[in-house]
């Protein structure tokens, strides 16, 4: 037999059987075909029966040199009953050496050679683009489990052909063949079980319209983030989840190359360390961002902020003066000086429940009174204005003074200053503006104002927190 790739082109006996003959590896074999049942015999007359064989490996026995053959001759009887030179061409292929058979299960495209070598377990079929579900199924329920290992270690894609397989594995590697056509991948892609739907989510060759409505995907945050590292993946649906509630959607969309980069840049001050830790990887980030993406990464952790000190210093968009920022972070991590000695237990308690509270109250007064005093130059009394100006900035210094005192002496030795992200900036100012507005206008029913901010905000946590939590489970 010719090893060129070829159809078998066999036209069925329409008798009711016959008898023919094979050589397998030198040896001659007498094939009977009777009824459709299909007889293997030796050139001497021995009968190569496979229930004998099964028989003898129950027994502990060792399995029969000639029974891989004769299942192979059976597997391709099945499938092109009276066809005498399908059997005949069968016989031929698994008599051959190791290293033909091999090659001639990844190229060949002869449907016979192909169900002959997955029945004798030749792994190497899983890698043939022509693969069919039947020689699939038969390397899948190969009774020699390293048959079925090794043909899951090969075929790390499969071909459409297996888009409609029971197993969702098999269904799993089809999708992500990034030779697969769209219109596969788009029925893939509404498949019930999740893997497969991440599997075609993240390959390149799906379609925009599949790719979106697998971005919309509710509870699947993994769904979601495959689509968020795909490539093909348009701008708007990146956009779109680069506001996603789950870090992990964001932390993948910020690594994706066709994320403009106004909207990475914006991940900056993310309120996930994760998200940091994978913007710091790109490489179109200007020195201002990456300066302040390493002073947002010191509310992460000690381990995560490391990890984001290392990614910055490998950076090569990373400027000089922050690699030697970097480097004296480092020496002043590793020589941090004993621990300075703690505040007794009342001093402490005076600061809690005392002069904390006072402070964050003078906050509020002082910023009061900057806008009474403002509006009472405006209505004709300046100099009243003025005091009542001067004495707000006055309380405001003096207690701002005071929190970033408390604050430094909180922390332990070795530790950073640490800057409040923009989002926690801006839920104060919001606070305070209503709280000094309330004041102003002598109008106390304002002061809900603020507490319904905050009850929106408690929501917005609550939310992400269940959600978080459902992602774990």
């Amino acid at each position: 037999m010719s090893q060129t790739v070829s159809s078998p082109g066999v036209q069925p006996i329409d008798a009711s059987g016959f008898i023919t003959r094979a050589i397998s590896g030198g040896r001659s074999l007498v094939l009977t075909v009777d009824a459709g049942i299909l007889t293997v015999r030796t050139k001497a007359g021995e009968l190569l029966d496979p229930k004998a064989a099964e028989v003898i490996m129950a027994l502990g026995g060792e399995e029969p040199k000639w029974l891989h053959l004769v299942e192979a001759l059976q597997v391709v009887n099945a499938s092109y009953p009276g066809s005498q030179f399908a059997l005949v061409e069968a016989a031929e292929v698994v008599g051959r050496n190791p290293a033909v058979r091999g090659q001639l299960a990844k190229t060949s495209s002869n449907r016979v050679v192909l169900l002959a070598l997955a029945a004798i377990g030749q792994a190497q079929v899983a890698c043939n683009p022509y693969l069919d579900a039947a020689e699939w199924d038969l390397l899948l329920n190969h009774r020699d489990s390293s048959v079925q290992a090794k043909a899951w270690s090969l075929a790390r894609v499969l071909p459409p052909s297996l888009a409609d397989h029971v197993d969702e594995n098999t269904r799993i590697r089809v999708a992500q063949n990034p030779d697969c056509p769209p219109k596969v991948l788009a029925r893939l892609g509404r498949d019930k079980n999740a893997k497969v739907l991440m599997a075609a989510g993240a390959n390149p060759s799906t379609p925009v319209k599949t790719l979106r409505r697998l971005a919309r995907t509710p509870r699947q945050t993994f769904i979601r983030r495959s689509v968020a590292v795909n490539p093909s993946t348009p701008r708007w649906t990146l956009v779109r989840l680069v506001r996603d509630l789950q870090p992990v959607v964001r932390a993948a969309v910020v690594t994706n190359p066709s994320l403009p980069t106004q909207y990475a840049r914006n991940r900056v001050g993310d309120a996930s360390g994760t998200v940091r830790y994978a913007v710091a990887q790109r490489t179109d980030l200007g020195p201002h961002a990456l300066s302040w993406l390493e002073r947002f990464a010191r509310r992460d952790g000690s381990r995560q902020y490391a990890l984001t000190r290392k990614r910055l210093e490998y950076n090569p968009s990373c400027p000089p003066y922050l690699r030697k920022r970097l480097n004296q972070i480092d020496d002043q991590l590793h020589q941090a000086t004993e621990p300075r000695r703690p505040l007794s237990k009342r001093t402490r308690a005076a600061i809690v429940f005392g002069a904390l509270p006072a402070s964050i109250l003078g906050l509020f007064v002082g910023t009061a009174l900057l806008i009474v005093g403002s509006m009472s130059i405006y209505s004709g009394r300046p100099s009243v204005g003025v005091f009542q100006m001067v004495s707000g900035l006055a309380l405001d210094v003096m207690c701002v003074a005071f929190l970033i005192w408390f604050q430094r002496r909180s922390r332990p030795p070795g530790s950073l200053w640490r800057p409040p992200l923009p989002v926690q900036i801006a839920r104060w100012v919001i606070v305070i503006g209503m709280i000094a507005g309330a004041a102003a206008a002598h109008a106390p029913g304002l002061l809900v104002l603020p507490l319904l901010l905050f009850g929106v905000r408690s929501t917005i946590v609550t939310r992400q927190r269940r959600a978080a939590r459902q992602h774990r489970q």
